[in-house]
């Protein structure tokens, strides 16, 4: 083979490089974007907690002002939190168009306590309420998630005095990352909030889990978030508290 040609090949895949290199940067800077920008990064590699006031990620005032374009009414049935609510085309999964998804991956709990008055102006019908461990990626304590928690189902009780609430529980996660020891702690608060305001509360996690209490690998991609066939069984569940029905889980 001739120098000219080698050359040519090496050029050739230094060009495969560089576009690769660039098509890597920028999945990676729409994910950080999706996060919270700047502001995710910064928590992500101090570990601060976000305050009220930092939520200016790109992603977030995008979802929060598209909410705000397309209000819900009477008839609504609300999905509430935040990525586990957020990747999931709950109206076309549970077959209803009446199902609002305002889920917004990224955020957490002092996030969708800001919001919370978008969610009751419309007073719906139902409101079903599900967190992933966001909060605690960013070193927050059980009791801080839960004061933040019983303040939004507070608010909603109060101000959609006859709207039905389902509370799920947090899931747990099968990864290093993230201790399912918090994730119980939480569970077990949030079954107290869901009693003390007549919400409902359901423990998805014994459809969800194995025998160790860790989020099952058939029913999620990353061991953290749901696939599809973890959004299935889930919405089977929810489907039943919109109908009114008695929630029951399905049996191993």
């Amino acid at each position: 083979m001739s120098t000219k040609s080698n050359i040519r090949i090496i050029k050739f895949l230094l060009w495969v490089s560089l576009a690769m290199n660039a098509l890597m940067l920028l999945v990676l800077a729409n994910h950080v974007e999706k996060k919270g920008g700047i502001s995710y990064l910064r928590k992500k590699f101090t570990h601060q907690s976000y305050s009220e006031n930092s939520y200016e990620g790109f992603y977030y005032k995008m979802k929060t002002g598209t909410f705000r374009e397309m209000p819900a009414d009477s008839n609504a049935i609300i999905i509430l939190g935040n990525c586990i609510a957020d990747y999931c085309d709950w109206a076309e999964m549970l077959s209803n168009p009446l199902v609002k998804n305002r889920g917004i991956g990224g955020d957490d709990i002092i996030g969708i306590y800001n919001r919370v008055n978008q969610i009751t102006e419309a007073r719906p019908s139902k409101i079903i309420f599900m967190l992933d461990p966001k909060d605690l990626t960013f070193r927050r304590s059980v009791d801080t998630i839960s004061f933040y928690y019983e303040q939004i189902i507070r608010s909603i009780r109060h101000k959609c005095p006859d709207a039905g609430i389902l509370c799920v529980s947090m899931i747990p996660v099968n990864n290093a990352w993230i201790s399912n020891d918090f994730i119980a702690g939480i569970n077990e608060r949030i079954r107290v909030i869901a009693r003390e305001n007549n919400a409902d509360f359901i423990d998805v996690n014994h459809i969800l889990c194995t025998r160790t209490n860790r989020l099952d690998s058939l029913y999620s991609f990353d061991g953290e978030h749901l696939n599809g066939k973890g959004y299935k069984l889930l919405s089977g569940v929810i489907r039943q508290f919109i109908d009114g029905r008695e929630i029951t889980l399905p049996v191993d």
